[in-house]
């Protein structure tokens, strides 16, 4: 799994932008960068393709890894509590089934906490294949 907050730290480490592509009309890219406020070639290419990735990436990238960061936190978030809510149905099915159990009762419906027993364990707690 790569480091999104290495990564994030090389694409902030270039160049400022904005980089763009110049097609000299000769079927070959360059990006460009300006570096204090001089116009810069960063990379030639013999593939216009190849050129375009790289300027796009520039900009790109760095707005990508923002949101795969802002989504890796919010999925954590969210995971804590899917599973403070199934620990909590699982300690009132306990209480119910005679097992041991702490605190008083969160829910009245035995049906509604195995329910929720069910459908979540697989989310939190998913069968990695091999």
């Amino acid at each position: 799994m790569r480091d999104l907050n290495a990564d994030l730290a090389v694409c902030e480490a270039a160049t400022v932008g904005p980089w763009g592509l110049h097609d000299a009309g000769l079927g070959r890219g360059y990006v460009y960068a300006s570096i204090g406020g001089v116009l810069t070639m960063v990379a030639e290419s013999g593939r216009i393709a190849d050129a375009h990735l790289i300027a796009e990436a520039r900009e790109g990238w760095p707005e990508a890894i923002r949101r795969a960061i802002t989504a890796e936190r919010e999925n954590a978030e969210l995971r804590d509590r899917l599973m403070n809510v199934f620990q909590k149905a699982r300690n009132d099915l306990a209480r119910w089934d005679g097992g041991q159990c702490v605190g008083l009762p969160v829910f009245q419906d035995r049906v509604y906490a195995r329910r929720l027993v069910k459908d979540l364990q697989p989310i939190l707690f998913p069968v990695q294949d091999k």
